[in-house]
């Protein structure tokens, strides 16, 4: 579990600092945002696709969630995933 969540403190600044980004398109200044999936090897995961399953599943809780932010997948027996926004 530190594992996950030493992760997901890594990403939280690389959210905020794409979030800072402002690219430029012709006279227009874009904003991007990422969402982050966090997961780690788990016994219940049978082989490594499980664990890119996992990630994606908590890419698109990030997305729902609201963007720019991370989101762990965990196991199914363990408490709903930690969510954790960025503010830019």
């Amino acid at each position: 579990d530190r594992d996950v969540t030493g992760v997901q403190t890594c990403a939280l600044p690389i959210c905020a600092a794409v979030g800072a980004l402002r690219v430029p398109a012709g006279t227009l200044s874009l904003q991007v945002t990422i969402s982050v999936g966090v997961t780690s090897m788990d016994p219940s995961m049978l082989n490594p696709e499980a664990m890119i399953k996992a990630a994606d599943q908590a890419v698109y809780a990030a997305k729902q969630a609201g963007r720019n932010r991370s989101c762990i997948a965990r196991p199914k027996n363990v408490a709903a995933p930690a969510r954790a926004a960025v503010q830019v």
